[in-house]
């Protein structure tokens, strides 16, 4: 059965404090179905509670008495509260939350605004919910209703007989991946003698490496059973639950007032040996949990689930002051603003000047030797001791769980692409795509698009070729200092403790010779998303080997990116400035074009990533200042 609600506001002039909207709706299944699929009598109520009336508890629990033990209750309570998804809590909230927790009530939220003030000055929020008790709201779905231009967003709800199974992320794997089938098939598939004599072989090297490793796993992945949920109850609880049926069956027939009592026995104690099971299950669940790896810290998963707040999905506001209300509008209005973040200054020089600066260059390093070639060795140690399987794939979906489980032949054919990388001085474009999810900045204004933060979803194939980069260009870091010794940021043996000992240490010196000690502290604003593409490259040419520089070169010119929110995406956009963020090659790149960070001798410059603290001392404070500026 599928029983379908759609609910709209149309304020009415009475004057109650909590009412029903029109007539009561019931809703029965036929006797045809199981005790499964029988919901039974279900009563459904409009509500409209107005705001200026204050309403307790009391109030609360005597209205939803008169819907009896089976109900849904929806539409505007005018009663926020951050449990189902409001942006604040109001003291009615408060008031209806009690009411619901000390009857056991539950609630249907889209924990999206229903309301939109045309006040510009105003923030939508939730006002338009379901309150429910008797039904279980594992087999609700509750969305929003876009298709009106009101202020008032309907909710719409869909009662289904089974539990409803949500659509899961998309994954090429699942816990019942034969993984032996798997490696099967790379070893059928895959050909280690493909020649790899230019760029445009690697490109199509690695599409169809990717596609193979996919398809691979998709046809070792059963697919998901569609079965009910299996009745794992105990037998002397089925035994009641049956001789409850029998009673009931019996008293509906004679309507005898001693089979009621009967009936009425057997239900109770029925509750009672149900509420018994569900403790003593919840109990044994809490005491299996563990900190352990081989339970995969379901404690500690555990904890922090209870421990993190609800979530409330607020609107964006666009230039104009309207409301972006649909997932595909936000991803777009994000997708706008990447776009002036990812883009070169309108003061710097054009393309052609850019090139002709680097041509102007030459190629000092022309005569240097090649790239040092990669081993099977190293990309195995890479892929199964240094990658985690619990990272979120890229656009291409495959984790480092798959990639763990390759045979050795995809592992040669790995080796073979990333040889021609390096030999070719190359990075496939394939690796470049990054998908982009929107984070929002705690303490911040989530309606305004500034106030998320951008989190880059790379191919772990390409953080891979990365790391084998980072690799060959250490030795340069540490013999030619590309880094100052003030940066610590993302350097072995310097962290933010050493760093702010150096900062409390040039402190407590300047209080013991009584100087006056002034500080800026300075935090660039985007600084990975605004680095200067031709500035970069510029100081690469300048300081390594030609072979590296190129390849640098190949990695940081035309990269993509789209935006992923909820279930929606973007196109492709191009990235003109900036380097990847969350690849490993990203923070050195950086740390590389800030290294030429002007010092002075009357101060001490402390770097970390991109904050920096300047301080500078003397008796004097008006010294100091100068010293300082």
């Amino acid at each position: 059965m599928k029983c379908t609600w759609r609910h709209g506001n149309n304020h009415s002039t009475k004057r109650q404090t909590l009412r029903t909207r029109g007539a009561q709706a019931r809703a029965h299944t036929s006797h045809q179905h199981s005790h499964q699929d029988d919901i039974g009598e279900l009563n459904i109520a409009a509500v409209y509670s107005p705001p200026k009336h204050v309403i307790k508890e009391a109030d609360y629990i005597t209205f939803f008495r008169t819907l009896r033990h089976r109900f849904i209750a929806g539409g505007d309570y005018n009663a926020k509260h951050t449990t189902w998804g409001a942006r604040i809590t109001t003291p009615k909230g408060r008031e209806l939350f009690k009411a619901m927790r000390n009857n056991s009530l539950q609630y249907l939220s889209t924990r999206q605004p229903t309301f939109w003030p045309s006040d510009t000055n105003r923030q939508p929020d939730l006002l338009d919910f379901c309150i429910t008790k008797g039904i279980n709201t594992q087999k609700a779905e509750i969305a929003s209703c876009l298709e009106l231009s009101s202020d008032r967003t309907p909710i719409l709800i869909t009662l289904h007989t089974r539990v409803v199974r949500h659509r899961q992320k998309p994954s090429v794997y699942n816990k019942c991946t034969d993984w032996e089938a798997f490696r099967k098939t790379i070893d059928e598939r895959i050909d280690t003698q493909i020649p790899l004599k230019s760029k445009s072989d690697i490109e199509t090297a690695v599409a169809l490496l990717t596609a193979e490793i996919q398809q691979a796993a998709r046809l070792a992945t059963p697919p998901p059973r569609s079965q009910p949920l299996s009745d794992n109850s105990p037998l002397h609880i089925k035994q009641k639950l049956s001789d409850k049926r029998k009673a009931r069956r019996r008293w509906q027939i004679t309507r005898a007032p001693e089979d009621k009592q009967i009936y009425n026995k057997h239900a109770k104690e029925l509750k009672h040996l149900l509420h018994t099971y569900k403790n003593n299950s919840i109990q044994q669940y809490l005491e299996n949990l563990t900190p352990q790896k081989d339970t995969n810290y379901s404690l500690w998963k555990v904890t922090r689930k209870l421990k993190q707040s609800q979530h409330h999905t607020p609107p964006l506001r666009q230039q104009d002051n309207t409301w972006v209300r649909t997932d595909e509008q936000k991803a777009t209005g994000f997708t706008h603003y990447l776009s002036t973040v990812f883009c070169s200054f309108p003061s710097q020089a054009t393309t052609n000047e850019e090139d002709n600066i680097l041509q102007e260059l030459g190629s000092p390093h022309q005569l240097t030797l090649p790239l040092p070639k990669t081993c099977l060795r190293e990309v195995t140690n890479i892929i199964l001791y240094h990658t985690n399987p619990n990272k979120a794939p890229g656009h291409d979906l495959l984790t480092g769980a798959v990639l763990k489980e390759l045979p050795r032949k995809g592992f040669r054919a790995l080796t073979q692409i990333y040889n021609a990388c390096l030999r070719l001085q190359h990075f496939p474009r394939y690796w470049k795509i990054g998908q982009i999810i929107m984070i929002a900045k705690p303490g911040k204004d989530p309606t305004d698009v500034t106030s998320y933060l951008p989190i880059s979803l790379l191919p772990l194939l390409s953080k891979i070729l990365g790391k084998l980069l980072l690799q060959r260009l250490k030795p340069l870091l540490t013999s030619q200092q590309l880094i100052p010794d003030l940066q610590f940021g993302f350097r072995p043996r310097h962290g933010t403790i050493e760093q702010a000992h150096r900062l409390v240490h040039k402190i407590h010196e300047d209080f013991q010779h009584k100087r006056y000690c002034t500080a800026t502290f300075i935090d660039i604003s985007q600084a990975f998303d605004k680095v200067w593409h031709p500035g970069l490259l510029y100081k690469l040419k300048l300081t390594l080997p030609h072979p590296l520089y190129s390849i640098l070169k190949s990695y940081l010119t035309n990269r993509v990116f789209q935006v992923r929110y909820h279930e929606e995406y973007t196109s492709f956009h191009n990235i003109q400035s900036g380097v990847p963020q969350g690849s490993i090659l990203g923070p050195v790149l950086y740390s590389i074009f800030t290294a030429d960070l002007p010092v002075s001798d009357h101060t001490l410059t402390a770097t970390y990533a991109d904050d920096t603290a300047i301080l500078a001392s003397h008796t004097d404070p008006i010294i100091a200042g100068r010293h300082l500026q």
